[in-house]
Order: structure tokens, then C-alpha cells, then sequence
């Protein structure tokens, strides 16, 4: 039996896409949140989107060759989209060797606007 208490879910989804999406399809309607550090290819991003979840970008968008979710960030409809650090792990490019933290946070909103082509305003507005 499962419980459901309406509350959003945030999914940390790691070399488990096929997994999380017949999970997610499992609950439709039911629950929602967050694809927290979105890894996936556009394809679970659009089946994410279609049942009702956010997909969370952290440090790895601003990797150079991160093509596919450069690829995601830039289609994804920016009031889907949220920003993170995920902090200990996973910092933004240009500070890879140094202690992760929040503060970091610019760097990877930086890269979704130029990737966007829209004002930092906008992503803040947006993500908030």
C-alpha cells in the first residue's frame, strides 16, 4: 500500500531514467515535484514535463560538453525549470576544484540565461 500525502517529490534520478519514468507514469495525477540534477536525455525531459515534474539543473549544464542538457535547458519552457548547486557534489565548470556551495548558484543560472537568451530577471523570476 501506498500512502500518498499530495505533497511534491523531489527524485534524484542517477543511471535509473527507464526506472523513474514508470514511476512517474505509475503516479500521474497522484504526486508531482522535481527531477532534482537532470541527467536525462530531451526525451525523459519532455515525458517529465508531460507528467507534471520540474527539471532541476545543477552544476553539470555549465560542463563544455554537456550537449544534451544544453540541448534541454535551452527548449524547456523556463517556468519548468529550476536551478540548483547541489551542493557538495557536482559544481559548476569553472569552479570544479574548489569547496561547493550556494553561493555558487550564479554560475549555473549564468549558463541557462546565455543558453536561453533571456535576462537574468527572467530565470530569477521564474525559478522563485
Amino acid at each position: 500500500m501506498v500512502l500518498l500525502l499530495e505533497l511534491p517529490v523531489v527524485i534524484h534520478d542517477r543511471d535509473a531514467h527507464a526506472d523513474t519514468l514508470k514511476m512517474l507514469s505509475r503516479f500521474k495525477g497522484k504526486i508531482n515535484g522535481v527531477i532534482h540534477c537532470f541527467s536525462g536525455k530531451t526525451e525523459m525531459a519532455e515525458k517529465c514535463i508531460q507528467v507534471d515534474y520540474h527539471i532541476s539543473f545543477a552544476g553539470p549544464v555549465t560542463f563544455p560538453n554537456s550537449h544534451t542538457l544544453h540541448e534541454n535547458a535551452r527548449w524547456i519552457d523556463f517556468n519548468k525549470i529550476l536551478i540548483e548547486t547541489d551542493s557538495p557534489g557536482l559544481a559548476p565548470q569553472d569552479i570544479r576544484r574548489k569547496r561547493k556551495e550556494p553561493a555558487f548558484l550564479p554560475f549555473t543560472a549564468g549558463k541557462i540565461v546565455e543558453l536561453k537568451k533571456i535576462s537574468v530577471d527572467e530565470l530569477a523570476e521564474a525559478t522563485t
